[in-house]
Parts: C-alpha cells; structure tokens; sequence
C-alpha cells in the first residue's frame, strides 16, 4: 500500500532491557510485607485494589480497571481481554472469593456512588494503572530494607503465579485464573468448557495459603 521495500525500522537495534521477561518474584515473606503494609501505606482506593488483585490471582491490572459495576455479580468478576481484534475479545469470569469480596465492602464505604468499585479522581472512571503503578513503587522506596529488592507493579502477576504453584495449584489452573490464551487446536476450536468451578475451588484455597503459610495479617483480610 506504501510501496516499502524494506522493514523501515530493521536497523533500529533490538532494546534487550525491554525485550527481556521480567524475573522478579517476591517471596512469601515479602508478599506479607507488601500486604501488611498497605492499609497503613496507601490510599484505601489503592490498598484494596492491590490486595485485590492478589486475592484474586494476579489479574492484569490495566484489564481489571475497565470493568466497571456492570462486569461485578455476586460470585464472579467478569474481564473484558482487550488484546485482539474488536471481534476476537473474550470476557474473563474471575470468581470471587472471600476475601475479594472483603476487598470490595471496604471500598463500598467510599465508592458505593461511583460507577468504577476502583474510582479515581475523576467523576465516572477507575483510578489510573499509571497511578497504582507509581504507589507501589513509592511504597517500595519507603521500605526497602523490608524486602529483598525493587520490584514494581507488573511483578505483583508473576509472585501470585509462582507463589499459587507453591500453594499446590497446577499450572494449567494458574494460567486459567490469570486468563491465559490457551493456543492448541483442542482448547482453541473445541473445548467450550468454562472451567469457573475448577477456578472457584483454586481460588478459594489461595487465602487460606496466605493466611496460614504466607502469614498475611487476618485483621487485614477481615477488614
């Protein structure tokens, strides 16, 4: 359509810092860290959204916040996966469990008005990725020496994907909970199964794990 010959950018070189995935995991010591300091840390908005993201397995935050009270039932969440064409989107069923829901009658002391559980600053929308994303890293720098190195808001996905392997739950469970594309011609054209029951018991079991083996403070969970 343009007559290119050639890539126009095949000579730019490849940012490797960029390229690379990230390996950064935070321990169960660390995530207790993390998450006994945030009702005292940050904002209730922001606490209740990072704990609820690591209630509920590690969603992708940017995905999360576009889901406003229309896409929250009683037992379930319901993401919208905006990668892909407009016709190719599919919607995520994230159960809830206890302590999510926990997460959620906090915020209704202050959100119950907003169209966004999440609200940010501004009238009828969810607060900022960029904005959570600059709190946990304030939050970090403020308490370094309690935890093993930086990390930042992405990582908070991959230590509940590696830390609910440790909890005893499969891999292919993990990557349900977390909404992964699954590419093989049997999942792909033929299994239409949900599997919401097998994520509901997985999810159900994560914050027992936390409280009893990761130690997270139960008045924290308990609100």
């Amino acid at each position: 359509m343009f007559g290119l010959k050639h890539n126009p950018v095949a000579g730019v070189p490849v940012q490797k810092d960029w390229e690379k995935p990230g390996e950064r995991a935070l321990s169960v010591e660390e995530l207790a860290t993390l998450w006994n300091l945030l009702p005292e840390e940050l904002s209730i908005v922001t606490s209740e959204l990072i704990k609820f993201l690591i209630a509920t397995g590690g969603q992708r935050p940017t995905q999360l916040l576009t889901s406003n009270r229309s896409m929250y039932h009683e037992d379930h969440l319901l993401i919208r996966d905006g990668k892909g064409n407009e016709g190719e989107r599919t919607v995520h069923a994230v159960p809830l469990n206890g302590l999510a829901l926990t997460c959620l009658e906090r915020l209704a002391m202050v959100t119950s008005e907003e169209l966004y559980p999440f609200a940010g600053k501004y009238e009828n929308d969810s607060i900022h990725v960029n904005s959570l994303s600059r709190a946990v890293t304030s939050l970090y720098s403020r308490h370094k020496d309690e935890f093993n190195g930086p990390f930042v808001l992405r990582d908070i996905r991959r230590t509940c994907k590696t830390l609910m392997g440790v909890a005893g739950l499969s891999k292919d469970i993990r990557d349900r909970i977390q909404g992964h594309a699954f590419s093989d011609v049997s999942s792909k054209h033929y299994d239409r199964y949900d599997y919401f029951k097998e994520k509901q018991a997985a999810l159900n079991l994560w914050p027992a794990w936390l409280v009893d083996v990761a130690k997270v403070r139960s008045s924290a969970i308990n609100g």
